[in-house]
């Protein structure tokens, strides 16, 4: 089933006199779905020029191979069709089989859904078309084995709720990885907010000192909100990231992430990172928004790690081993108790990883 399908070309084309002359930017755009009788369709208007053909039309994210026959070169005034043939078959997520996704398979979730989602081994691929999961227990996605890719179309939210409830909005165990993408920056958008003592997307805490620490986590071509809601036991979640020291690569490529952490009057986390450490954090060509957490003040990195009134007293941006480059981070802190956030400036990181303060 093609959820979404894209073809790669020049963004922009002018006219002179017949003549057209196509701009130098090129990228991944969006076809338009179109139904003639029992035909499902999609077409687009693409500019004229040499194609690829191992890297011109991507189904359901996934790049297709064109058949040989078909012309490298595009002619004005022309149109071109391409037979379509999607091979694997996607399963509808159901109460049913919730629970036990794994494998290679491929789901597909849409509308509302009051259950937990636990993927527990293979790598998976999740379709959230619009897809709205709030649950009153648990992690409401609970990544226990495995590396799934979650693809994100149109507008969707995964929520955990808060009331007595210690746990992330999508959770990563440890030695897993988690892969966030979608088919436009700006129209996909996936919000994700995590319980009581738990990062919206990462670990979280059970009890004083006792954190379920998260595995990688891989953001792209998608608008991400990552929020935190409260602590309980003295665990202080970021956005994005682990309530302790141990958490996996955070990379972050060609997307909007507004990530906001928890913070209380002692102690603060850092919107992505880690509360006692600084992992390795690779970001490039995004914007990020980036909200530590504070109650007045706050102790932590914008991205980094946390701190508390008698240790660490944060305000930096740090990747650890990883780098930040062609991203712009707007920084700020966020009051979760009021819903309070603030407005800390901004900083560019040029191709070099180079800070530009604007």
């Amino acid at each position: 089933l093609a959820q979404s399908v894209e073809v790669y070309g020049h963004t922009t084309c002018t006219n002179n006199e017949g003549v057209p002359t196509v701009g130098s930017t090129q990228s991944w755009l969006k076809m338009k779905k179109q139904t003639y009788g029992n035909t499902e369709c999609w077409e687009a208007n693409v500019v004229p020029g040499n194609i690829t053909l191992t890297d011109f039309i991507r189904i359901n994210g996934q790049t297709a191979t064109i058949n040989e026959n078909f012309p490298t070169t595009l002619a004005s005034g022309n149109m071109y069709t391409i037979d379509l043939t999607v091979g694997e078959e996607i399963t509808v997520i159901t109460a049913d089989n919730c629970q036990n996704i794994n494998g290679d398979g491929y789901y597909r979730l849409s509308g509302g859904f009051g259950q937990t989602i636990t993927v527990n081994g293979g790598n998976p691929t999740i379709y959230l078309d619009n897809a709205n999961i709030n649950v009153s227990s648990g992690n409401a996605i609970n990544i226990t084995s495995g590396n799934p890719t979650i693809y994100v179309s149109g507008n969707n939210s995964i929520v955990s709720n808060h009331i007595n409830n210690k746990a992330s909005g999508i959770y990563v165990a440890t030695g897993s990885s988690l892969t966030i993408s979608g088919n436009n920056m700006t129209e996909d958008v996936l919000r994700v907010t995590g319980a009581t003592d738990g990062a919206a997307i990462g670990g979280y805490s059970t009890g004083y000192d006792q954190h379920t620490n998260c595995g990688d986590i891989t953001i792209s071509n998608v608008t991400v909100y990552a929020e935190t809601c409260g602590n309980y036991m003295n665990s202080f979640a970021p956005g994005i990231g682990s309530t302790s020291n141990t958490c996996g690569t955070i990379t972050i490529t060609n997307a909007i992430v507004h990530a906001r952490s928890f913070g209380d009057s002692d102690s603060s986390a850092p919107a992505i990172g880690a509360y006692e450490s600084v992992p390795e954090i690779v970001i490039t060509g995004s914007e990020i928004y980036a909200y530590c957490g504070s109650y007045g003040t706050s102790y932590a990195d914008y991205i980094g790690q946390g701190g508390n009134l008698y240790g660490y007293h944060g305000g930096d941006i740090q990747c650890g081993t990883g780098s930040i480059t062609n991203t712009t981070v707007y920084k700020g802190s966020y009051n979760w108790l009021y819903g309070t956030s603030s407005n800390e400036g901004s900083v560019y990181y040029d191709e070099e990883g180079n800070e530009i303060p604007q």
